[in-house]
């Protein structure tokens, strides 16, 4: 048995192909025998906005088909440019 951290700024709830491929990759982990978590920011994705029900918190833990995710901050921008740059490094740094 193996134990994975998934670390990306994008996991579901939020909508997308990143989301999509890697929520299955982890459950085809699990289901392998393994131990897997994950590491995000607080969904954001499409708009730009932090969902209903994660606003105004820096950490949320939760579990989602069985597998920890850890929700962290983010400065949420859906423009591009220095609000997005701004947007990485706070995931990178939180």
């Amino acid at each position: 048995m193996m134990h994975f951290l998934l670390l990306t700024q994008y996991y579901r709830p939020e909508v997308g192909a990143p989301q999509t491929r890697l929520s299955a990759m982890a459950r085809c982990l699990q289901a392998s025998g393994h131990s897997v978590e994950v590491v995000t920011a607080l969904p954001n994705y499409p708009k730009g906005r932090i969902f209903p029900g994660y606003r105004r918190r820096f950490y949320v833990r939760e579990e989602i088909d069985g597998i920890t995710v850890h929700r962290v901050w983010i400065y949420a921008a859906a423009d591009a440019g220095v609000k997005r740059l701004v947007s990485y490094l706070s995931f990178m740094i939180t």
